[in-house]
């Protein structure tokens, strides 16, 4: 037991120990020496190191060391330098170190072990690079620069096709120097047939503007080297390359891009940028642990086919002799693609302003043209409304302010006031239509009543309308619709009326006075006739007494239709009592049982509602009978809530509905109309039919 507490407390304090030691790796900086060829102001150095920070983290610390090998070389300057870093470096342990071009490559190759020892170098931008070139040297690794002069020469003869003469101008005071005048060796060898090589190994800028100024029209120059003197001071590349190229026509060429946009023409380019962040990635692997033999050279050429435009136009080049593939530089932008997202901007901006005023255009017309044809309707409304005497009303129902408009005049009242208007015989049952609308039980609000005149005179009107507009909790709030002076219809009305009272009175008088009469003369006449032949025996007596008993109820029937065409004035002044007559002759003529119920506090003393009364009642009473196949009927005439009630029952099977729609019961609701009374039918609860007539009395 001892034992395995022993072993797990070992075991957690291990684990501690590693937690520490990872911590403290993981805290503790990586360190980087990138060591440069030349000065931090050669182009070439300019692209490189950028390429190296873009893959480096913050978490790496970088040191760059700048050798200037394009002042100083040799073995004299590499000892200069060796004494100089090991002063500098003494205690300092660099995880790898990154070198770029031949010079720093060539000087680790020297002292790396002296100064550095066991540390990795990736290098690159190292020209003629050969795989037997780290045979004798270990943890070595990089990205190999191989510059195509053959290519840019063969690019040069294809923009430049009647080219005869090159000058070549080359530094051999350098190794990378050395390098690539064994390069150009080779090169030149396969341009012997058709090209003239001069070489120039010199640094005067004197000695070689005047060599180039006096080449023919046929030759191009080949910049191989990137430094060069004036009294014995370094100019610098980029002023150099533009003092050689401003006073000369003829085209220049090179393999580095430390020239272009200084006055070369073009070329084959290496890509610093690209070999400083391969070389950075190579150095993140070896920090992450990955052996350096597992990392091979990168011998693939990281380089561009690129032409300066400004150049090629003052050359007068034209761009379709370029090579396939080829980048321009300082081409001018067109303007789409210079400014294409602000021409996007302005065309969406135009289109839209467009669109709009399109709409806004087609919305001006529109409404013009509605608002011609709404004039154009209103003149017209305005004209049936003066033709027809209509006015129409707007009723604002939150604040009660009923607006009257009658040709172009305007009032307005109090929805009160308007109420109190209307006849008392009227205004609850108008008052309570209203209300049905209101409440969403009609469709609209129709009716005719009497209201108060200016002239403090009853006026018959008829009232049409609707609500139109509601509030968020759908409560109406507005009414509105149309008002129609009908007095004279209704005056026309009585007229009517009472022209056909007349016209039955008078029909009446002649079935009773004329038919009656004759009838009863020959009822006498058939009478004498049967006493003769019964005196005498004879065979006819049998038909002469069918006729007579014939006689006998046309005459009946004759009297029955004249009172019921035209009841007696006296009789006609007590509606109880000619309703319970109708009734009786009912009975007679169609053998039906009835029965009469009249609450004798009901008076009614207007001729005109007792005559449309009658007639209503004569017309349900035939209605029962003929369709109803009634054998019992009854009228009640009664009162209930200040209302008169008339009341016709039967026991039949109901009135059919192509009755319903006949010109009987059509006849019976214009008399309710024409007396201000509602008519209602409906089956009785068990049987039959209720025909109901209310009114104001």
């Amino acid at each position: 037991m001892k034992k395995c507490k022993a072993f797990l407390f070992f075991l957690i304090l291990l684990s501690f120990v590693w937690l520490a030691t990872s911590l403290g790796m993981a805290k503790s900086p990586r360190h980087i020496l990138l060591l440069s060829s030349y000065h931090p102001g050669y182009n070439w150095s300019k692209q490189i190191v950028p390429g190296v920070l873009s893959v480096l983290g913050d978490e790496i610390d970088l040191v760059i060391e700048y050798m200037g090998s394009e002042r100083k070389t040799g073995n004299l300057h590499y000892q200069k330098l060796y004494e100089l870093y090991q002063h500098n470096f003494e205690d300092t342990q660099f995880d790898v170190i990154i070198a770029t071009d031949n010079e720093a490559l060539e000087f680790l190759f020297h002292y790396r072990d002296l100064l550095f020892p066991g540390t990795p170098v990736v290098f690159c931008g190292v020209n003629n690079y050969e795989d037997g070139l780290l045979k004798d040297y270990s943890l070595y690794t990089g990205v190999a620069e191989n510059i195509d002069i053959k290519g840019t020469l063969n690019a040069a003869l294809t923009i430049q096709p009647n080219t005869q003469h090159v000058l070549v101008l080359v530094d051999r005071s350098t190794r990378t120097g050395q390098i690539i005048r064994s390069l150009l060796d080779e090169t030149i060898h396969q341009f012997e047939d058709r090209l003239i090589f001069n070489v120039l190994e010199t640094n005067d800028f004197a000695t070689v503007f005047g060599c180039i100024t006096a080449l023919p029209e046929n030759s191009i120059v080949l910049l191989m080297n990137p430094y060069l003197e004036l009294s014995g001071s370094l100019i610098p590349i980029q002023r150099s390359t533009d003092m050689i190229t401003h006073y000369s026509t003829i085209p220049v060429f090179s393999m580095w891009d430390s020239f272009l946009g200084y006055g070369i023409v073009g070329g084959i380019f290496a890509d610093g940028f690209s070999e400083g962040k391969a070389a950075a990635n190579m150095a993140l692997s070896i920090l992450q642990g990955k052996p350096v033999e597992d990392l091979p050279v990168i011998t693939m050429s990281i380089n561009s086919l690129i032409f300066d435009y400004n150049q090629l136009e003052r050359l007068n080049i034209s761009l379709n002799r370029l090579p396939e593939g080829s980048l321009i530089i300082n081409k001018p932008v067109p303007f789409y693609v210079q400014y294409r997202k602000w021409v996007w901007a302005t065309i969406l901006i135009l289109s839209f302003f467009i669109i709009t005023i399109f709409f806004l255009v087609l919305g001006i017309r529109t409404k013009s043209r509605a608002e011609a044809l709404i004039r154009q309707n209103e003149d017209r409304l305005k004209i049936a409304l003066e033709v027809s005497n209509t006015v129409l009303w707007d009723w604002d129902i939150i604040n009660g302010n009923l607006t009257f408009i009658d040709n172009d005049m305007e009032r307005t009242i109090q929805y009160d006031d308007w109420e109190k208007s209307i006849h008392p015989e009227d205004r609850e049952q108008i008052i309570n239509n209203i209300k049905m609308h209101l409440l969403g039980y009609s469709d609209d609000y129709r009716a005719e009543f009497r209201i108060l005149s200016k002239s403090a005179q009853w006026q018959w009107i008829f009232a049409a309308g609707k609500v139109v507009d509601y509030d968020s909790q759908n409560v109406p709030v507005r009414m509105t619709g149309i008002q129609l002076d009908i007095t004279e219809r209704k005056l026309l009305e009585r007229k009517v009326l009472e022209v056909s009272r007349n016209e039955r009175r008078k029909i009446g008088q002649d079935l009773h006075d004329g038919l009656g009469q004759d009838l009863t003369g020959i009822a006498f006449l058939a009478k004498a006739l049967e006493k003769k032949l019964l005196s005498k025996s004879a065979q006819e007596v049998g038909d002469i007494s069918t006729i007579s008993s014939l006689v006998k109820q046309a005459i009946l029937k004759t009297k029955n239709l004249a009172r019921g065409l035209c009841p007696n004035d006296s009789e006609s002044e007590n509606l109880p009592f000619i309703l319970e007559k109708l009734l009786s002759m009912t009975s007679e003529t169609f053998g039906v049982e009835y029965s009469f119920k009249w609450n004798q506090s009901v008076l009614v003393a207007d001729n005109l509602v007792i005559t449309q009364l009658y007639y209503i009642a004569q017309e349900a009473l035939h209605n029962s009978i003929q369709h109803g196949k009634a054998t019992n009927v009854s009228i009640s005439l009664y009162s209930s809530n200040g209302k008169v009630i008339l009341e016709i029952r039967d026991n039949g099977i109901g009135i059919p509905s192509d009755a319903q729609e006949g010109l009987g019961l059509q006849s019976m609701k214009y008399r309710a109309e024409l007396i201000g009374a509602q008519l209602n039918i409906k089956k009785g609860a068990d049987e039959g039919t209720i025909v109901s007539c209310i009114f104001n009395n």
